[in-house]
C-alpha cells in the first residue's frame, strides 16, 4: 500500500508493505515484507530493513559517518569521494518517531528504558567527540550543527558516552607537554578534529621545557595546529629537559600559577605510566593541580616500549591523520634524525588504535581516562 507524494527509485519493497505519505526511499535500499513505513521518513542507499519492521514518523537514515561538502583539497565531493555505510534493521524491530540513524548509530531522544537483550534494536547514549564520527560532537555551536544524542541499532557498535560543553562561553582546552612535539604527537589529531567541529574553542598550549631551536619549533608548530582556534595562548617554559624530577618544586610552582590563570573543560596531558621521567612528572602534577576536571592522558611512541592499552579513543579519518603527521614532520626538523621520529611510526600507531576502537575512518588516537562521571 502506497501513500501520496512518495518518492521511490531503484529500491526493493517487499509484498504487503505499507508506505506513508512524503516518504523517500533511495536506490539500493531494501524494505522487507509486511513492514510499515510511516510518513515523512527518509531511507537512504545502504539501508536494509528486514520483514515485519515498524518505522515511525520522520525517521531519517544516514549512510555517511563523515559527511563533508568538499574533499581535503577543497573540491566538491562526488560519489567517488565517500563510501556508503550500511545499516541493518533486524526482523520485527520497531523504531520510534524522529530518530535519525547512521550506520550502527543514530540521533534522537533517548528511550525511557533499555530494550530487552534479545530485542533487535538497542538504544544507547553516544561516545560523543571522544569516539564516534564527526557528526556526533555535542553542542549547538558546532560548525556543522547536529544532534546531542545518538543511539545504537543492533550491530557492531560500542557503548559510548556524550560530553556536553557549556553553552554560555567558549570551550576551554588545556594542552600540556613536557617537551616540544609531545602535544602534537600525543593528541594533535584530536585537537585538529575538535577545531574543525567547533568555531569557539580557546586553547592554552603549554610546553614545560624547551630552549633555542626547540622552543622556536614549539611555538611555530602550535600556531599551525591552532590556526582555527577562536583564541590561543602558547607558553613555553625553559626547564632543563630530562631533569624534571630534580626541578619538581619549581615546576610545581609553575603549575600553581597556571591553575590561577586557566580553568579548562578538558585537559590533555602525559600518561601516568609513561617511562620518560619528564612525562611522568607532568602527568603527576596535572592530577595534583587540577582536581575537578576531565583529564585525558595521551601516549607517545618511543624507545622505552611503554605503550599500553588506552580506554578512550578519538576516531580520525585518514586525511586528518595525514595532516597531523605532515605538520609534525614539517615543524620539527631538529628531530628528523631520530629513529622513532618517522611518519610511518606515527601512522602505524594511529592505525592500531583505529583497529582497537573499530573506527569507521580506520584511525584513532588513544587516551587513558582515570576518572569520568557519567
Amino acid at each position: 500500500m502506497l501513500g501520496k507524494f512518495i518518492n521511490l527509485y531503484g529500491c526493493h519493497i517487499g509484498d504487503e508493505t505499507k508506505i506513508g505519505a512524503f516518504v523517500e526511499i533511495q536506490k539500493n535500499a531494501k524494505v522487507g515484507r509486511r513492514c510499515k513505513i510511516s510518513s515523512h521518513t527518509f531511507i537512504c542507499e545502504g539501508v536494509v530493513i528486514e520483514d515485519r519492521v515498524f518505522i515511525g514518523h520522520a525517521v531519517t537514515f544516514i549512510n555517511d559517518s563523515y559527511p563533508r561538502a568538499t574533499t581535503p583539497t577543497g573540491e566538491l565531493q562526488t560519489g567517488n569521494d565517500w563510501k556508503v555505510e550500511a545499516t541493518l534493521v533486524k526482523q520485527g524491530a520497531s523504531i520510534g518517531s524522529e530518530r535519525p540513524f547512521c550506520r550502527a548509530w543514530s540521533s534522537g531522544k533517548m528511550p525511557s528504558s533499555e530494550p530487552a537483550a534479545s530485542s533487535p534494536v538497542t538504544c544507547r547514549p553516544t561516545r560523543s567527540w571522544l569516539g564516534l564520527p564527526r557528526s556526533c560532537f555535542a553542542s549547538s555551536r558546532r560548525r556543522s550543527g547536529g544532534p546531542r544524542w545518538r543511539a545504537a541499532v543492533h550491530g557492531d557498535g560500542m557503548l559510548t558516552f556524550q560530553l556536553s560543553f557549556r553553552e554560555d562561553r567558549a570551550i576551554r582546552l588545556l594542552c600540556l607537554g613536557a617537551h616540544s612535539d609531545d602535544i602534537e604527537i600525543g593528541c594533535g589529531g584530536t585537537i585538529l578534529r575538535l577545531l574543525s567541529e567547533y568555531d569557539d574553542v580557546e586553547v592554552h598550549w603549554v610546553v614545560i621545557g624547551a630552549s633555542g631551536e626547540r622552543a622556536a619549533e614549539a611555538v611555530a608548530s602550535a600556531e599551525k595546529f591552532l590556526a582555527n582556534a577562536k583564541k590561543k595562548e602558547i607558553a613555553v617554559g625553559n626547564f632543563k629537559t630530562s631533569f624534571f624530577p630534580y626541578q619538581g618544586a619549581a615546576i610545581k610552582e609553575f603549575f600553581e600559577e597556571l591553575k590561577r590563570d586557566v580553568s579548562p573543560d578538558v585537559i590533555f596531558t602525559h600518561h601516568r605510566h609513561d617511562l620518560h621521567q619528564d612525562h611522568r612528572l607532568i602527568s603527576e602534577l596535572t592530577w595534583n593541580t587540577y582536581r575537578n576536571h576531565l583529564i585525558l592522558e595521551y601516549e607517545i611512541v618511543k624507545y622505552d616500549g611503554d605503550m599500553g592499552t588506552p580506554n578512550v579513543f578519538v576516531e580520525l579519518d585518514e586525511a586528518l591523520c595525514q595532516k597531523k603527521i605532515a605538520l609534525i614532520m614539517d615543524s620539527f626538523k631538529s628531530q628528523r634524525e631520530r629513529d622513532w621520529f618517522t611518519a610511518d611510526a606515527f601512522l602505524s600507531l594511529l592505525r592500531i588504535r583505529g583497529i582497537e576502537s573499530k573506527s569507521p575512518g580506520k584511525y584513532a588516537e588513544g587516551f587513558y581516562c582515570r576518572k569520568v562521571v557519567l
